[in-house]
């Protein structure tokens, strides 16, 4: 509701200059809602006054909050609640990790040795604190004889693509079922680097985390089926024809998706 208050002066008497006439308006400001606390029902709305400015005096102005408060147990019609839609936002540390793992995958492993051509188990994890839960991804795993992936001699691609573990089109790699989205587990067969007998292997991965509620499409785990030649999406076998990029150029991941470097030695 807004109240206007025209002045209405017949003479220059002082008497008539402090008896304007009122001219109330409705207007069509709906009430507002305040709110409801366990004993009363709370409506409220600004009453506004403004009056014309004449040559002896300034206009009068006011401007107030009125409330109408009724007893919960007097309000004839029922409360209508209404849907809420919000977002959820995370805030706090990411804490990434990267293990060889036992034969069976309930321990790390604590022998680093392995025998040519034997399987090698390898985790990465991130520990969310304050934070919705993630669901983890590789982005590229780059072997190397050297623990600096910048300064090594020669290195060997495992995964690249965004998620493509090329290493399962020569070998038995592939990436096994996820035990919890905040983590990702592959096998890659072992190896050594050729004239670099006895070298140690570090194994330097990207990893990527998402809110798994929410598709895209530039995020995967793909593993090459050596048997039908095709390459499967892990999370969803049905929509593989996302890994099809794999024998091209795929799509990098936009920038709002979080990242860390994980290395880890063999």
């Amino acid at each position: 509701m807004e109240v206007n208050v025209q002045g209405a002066y017949p003479g220059n008497s002082a008497d008539n200059l402090h008896d304007p006439t009122l001219l109330v308006r409705s207007s069509s400001s709906p009430v507002q809602h305040a709110g409801v606390t366990d004993r009363e029902i709370i409506y409220w709305n600004y009453l506004k006054y403004q009056a014309n400015a004449s040559p002896a005096m300034e206009a009068p102005q006011l401007n107030t909050r009125l409330e109408c408060r009724y007893p919960v147990d007097e309000v004839s019609m029922p409360l209508i609640t209404f849907p809420l839609v919000d977002q959820l936002d995370g805030d706090g540390s990411l804490v990434f990790s990267m293990k060889t793992m036992n034969d069976d995958w309930t321990a790390e492993r604590l022998d680093s040795v392995f025998f040519l051509g034997a399987s090698i188990n390898l985790e990465a994890s991130v520990i969310a604190t304050f934070h919705q839960d993630l669901r983890l991804y590789f982005e590229e795993c780059i072997a190397t004889p050297t623990s600096s992936l910048a300064k090594s001699p020669e290195n060997y691609t495992i995964i690249n693509n965004y998620g493509c573990l090329i290493d399962g089109k020569t070998g038995n790699s592939k990436y096994l079922p996820r035990s919890e989205e905040s983590n990702l587990r592959f096998v890659v067969q072992a190896f050594k680097f050729v004239n670099l007998e006895g070298a140690d292997i570090y194994i330097h991965c990207k990893v990527v985390v998402w809110d798994p509620n929410w598709d895209t499409q530039s995020l995967k785990a793909c593993s090459f089926d050596q048997q039908t030649e095709s390459w499967q999406l892990l999370d969803a076998p049905l929509q593989s024809s996302l890994c099809d990029c794999c024998d091209t150029i795929c799509q990098p991941t936009q920038p709002r998706h979080k990242r860390g470097t994980i290395p880890s030695n063999g």
